[in-house]
């Protein structure tokens, strides 16, 4: 019984475990990491048609803080997508030991 209940626990892990990750790539991960160059670009190219709309020029200063803005959250949307693949690469590693164990763990059969 100790053995069923066991493999049981381990399956629901497992299985949590997958749900949880096919749920974070799918509607959330790799929809955003995907996006995110052509939404930088589109962010970009926006500003710029505001810019050669408007009435009044940029001068260097405030040009350079915009840039400067706009660099600080590229780097930190960067760093959060490193951050999100180093969780999915954790959570792949994590499954698959879990796989592993599970396997190494089941009794082997010998026939008479």
């Amino acid at each position: 019984i100790t053995q069923l209940v066991a493999e049981i626990i381990s399956a629901w892990r497992q299985e949590f475990c997958r749900m949880i990750s096919l749920k974070l790539n799918s509607f959330f991960l790799m929809p955003f990491c995907e996006m995110l160059p052509k939404y930088m670009r589109r962010s970009l190219s926006r500003i710029e048609r505001e810019q050669a709309l408007s009435l009044g020029e940029l001068n260097e200063e405030e040009e350079a803080g915009r840039i400067k803005r706009l660099r600080s959250e590229l780097d930190l949307l960067s760093a959060e997508k490193d951050e999100l693949h180093r969780i999915a690469a954790k959570m792949r590693s994590q499954q698959g030991a879990l796989a592993r164990t599970t396997l190494s763990s089941r009794p082997v059969l010998s026939l008479p």
